[in-house]
């Protein structure tokens, strides 16, 4: 049941007992659509007489769940009043279990139910003395019990007898020099180091646990180092509630690095069965690239309708392909959803040129023995060579590339038009990230769309195994060239770092924690840059776990065959 739920976000079940959920009617009708056509698919079969569709109010798991927040079952706390009086030991132990059902509710319970947890021990005779008579008690257990510390004696206390601050007056009345005695071994350097030493590992071990529960979803192991030799400790399997996934829309720029972000966002889409928008035309990754496409027979169905039912080719979940975006922002609004956010990466304007220089094989076309004597070839007169060499791809993304592929007029040198332009963009898109500062960005997507840290977890792929050794004057002169690309980077760059700024003192919290989590991952997988493809290379994953593994999955290949052949 687990399995199939993890395919259903807005959901939660316990057993048989299963619950779609909303922040508001719109997000419940999905989450609830979604978890009828998964059910489909395992021929889960519901009995309509015991379902209740669109409650305010619902009991789940011994709690009522309505607008106000979660609330005690009445049943639940009206068993507990009625309870008869009890007679005899067993029967407080279990009013303790009962009540410890109102624990989340009721603030101090442990406090609250001190004494009767005392009197409940097991083996308890229940013997309950007045406090002026706790000291001959005392001194009548300590006899024959001097090499007994304090722990065994309050345990042996406790079994038999019961007061006020009974802990207290045991440490008390302990001989001088007794371990559990205030002044004995206990405090000594030694035993503080020690017990110092105990909370550090304490504080590790809690560290590790917070760590898990906000990455991991399947059984793992968490590696705490101790004495220079790690402590390995198994953690169970455990079945987290995903929230509502958010539409995106991801402008996959050229030559910026944009691969690592699409496999991260692939990777979202995927886990939560999302529909992605893709171009037709293109079968193996599904990209738009420089088509502006018209009508909706252009692109692919979305999960669950049928090829040509194009009434409802409409509600997409993501797009992660290289797309124009402003020439086909009407096209993006009329087929996702409405709440659809819109991000895209930016690259340093001359290291962007300089990867799409030798990427679309322009160099090939300048004389030149190595990579900064082809460049300077084509920077005696860049105008003149990129009128008259130039063509096709290699022309679109070696003057202001990035801003073609935001901008419906792409090769403005008027700063004003630019500046007037970006104001468009301000309002359009949601976020951008910036290659540079690629952990920082992904921080933000995180916040953004409301996911978590394995969801943003990435490595890096299509990567140039060398760049070129370029002069600072070289790469000045190239800035110089794509002007309006500098314009465009500078000023999401300064808006990167605002952002950072809102998001508050946590960030750099959440940043380090990220870095840290991304280090050890890499490390258990394995991770190497040994697969080359011509003058790129992919990372390769050493181990074969699922969660190593899925670093590189799903391919852009995967999603296309997804939505391209269902039935």
């Amino acid at each position: 049941m687990d399995q199939i739920l993890e395919q259903c976000p807005g959901t939660i079940g316990i057993v048989d007992d299963i619950v779609a959920f909303g922040r508001d009617e719109a997000e419940h009708d999905k989450a609830l659509q979604n978890l009828m056509t998964v059910s489909r698919k395992y021929c889960l079969v519901f009995n309509a007489k015991k379902c209740s569709i669109k409650k305010p109010q619902i009991t789940f798991f011994g709690c009522v769940y309505d607008k106000d927040g979660i609330h005690p079952e009445p049943a639940k706390g009206r068993d507990i009043v009625n309870l008869p009086e009890p007679t005899n030991i067993r029967e407080p132990q279990q009013f303790l279990g009962m009540v410890q059902y109102l624990a989340p509710f009721t603030t101090s319970l442990s406090n609250k139910t001190e004494t009767l947890r005392a009197l409940a021990r097991k083996d308890s005779e229940g013997l309950s003395y007045p406090n002026q008579y706790s000291i001959s008690v005392l001194h009548k257990l300590h006899e024959g019990q001097q090499s007994v510390t304090r722990p065994k004696t309050q345990l042996r206390a406790r079994n038999y007898v019961y007061w006020d601050e009974i802990s207290k007056d045991i440490e008390g009345n302990l001989p001088r020099g007794h371990p559990g005695a205030p002044g004995g071994t206990r405090g000594t350097p030694q035993c503080e180091s020690l017990r110092n030493s105990i909370k550090v590992l304490i504080v590790v071990c809690m560290l590790g646990t917070l760590a898990y529960l906000q990455v991991l979803e399947s059984s793992t192991r968490v590696q705490v180092w101790v004495n220079g030799g790690p402590l390995k400790v198994g953690i169970p399997r455990f079945r987290k509630v995903r929230p509502i996934p958010r539409p995106v829309v991801y402008v996959k720029t050229h030559k910026t690095g944009s691969t690592t972000v699409t496999n991260v966002l692939n990777r979202y889409g995927l886990a939560n069965n999302l529909s992605f928008l893709l171009f037709k035309g293109d079968k193996a990754h599904g990209h738009f690239r420089q088509h502006i496409p018209r009508n909706v027979s252009q692109v692919l169905p979305p999960v669950g309708v049928k090829i040509g039912d194009y009434d409802n080719y409409r509600d997409y979940d993501v797009l992660t392909t290289h797309v124009r975006l402003l020439p086909n922002l009407d096209f993006l609004k009329r087929l996702m959803k409405n709440d659809t956010k819109y991000i895209t990466v930016l690259r340093e304007p001359s290291k962007q040129w300089e990867s799409a220089f030798f990427f679309f094989s322009c160099a090939k076309k300048y004389p030149g023995e190595n990579d900064s004597a082809k460049v300077e070839e084509f920077l005696a007169d860049p105008l003149h060579n990129w009128k008259s060499k130039h063509r096709g791809q290699c022309k679109y993304y070696t003057r202001n590339g990035m801003w073609f592929d935001l901008s419906s007029k792409p090769l403005h040198t008027d700063k004003q038009l630019v500046e007037d332009t970006l104001s468009t963009l301000d309002e359009t898109v949601d976020l951008v990230l910036v290659t540079e500062h690629l952990d920082e960005s992904l921080i933000l997507l995180k916040r953004l769309l409301n996911i978590d840290f394995s969801d943003i977890m990435y490595i890096k792929t299509n990567v140039r195994v060398h760049t070129s050794d370029l002069s600072e004057e070289q790469r000045r002169r190239i800035r110089e060239w794509n002007s309006a690309d500098v314009l465009l980077y500078d000023h999401y760059n300064k808006t990167l770092w605002r952002k950072v700024a809102e998001y508050g003192p946590s960030f750099q919290r959440d940043l380090a924690f990220f870095r840290d989590l991304l280090q050890a991952h890499y490390e258990q997988c394995g991770l190497t840059n040994a697969v080359k493809r011509k003058s790129y290379y992919m990372a390769h994953v050493v181990s074969k776990s699922e969660s190593c593994q899925s670093l590189n999955f799903p391919s852009a290949q995967t999603i296309v065959d997804r939505q391209r052949f269902q039935s």
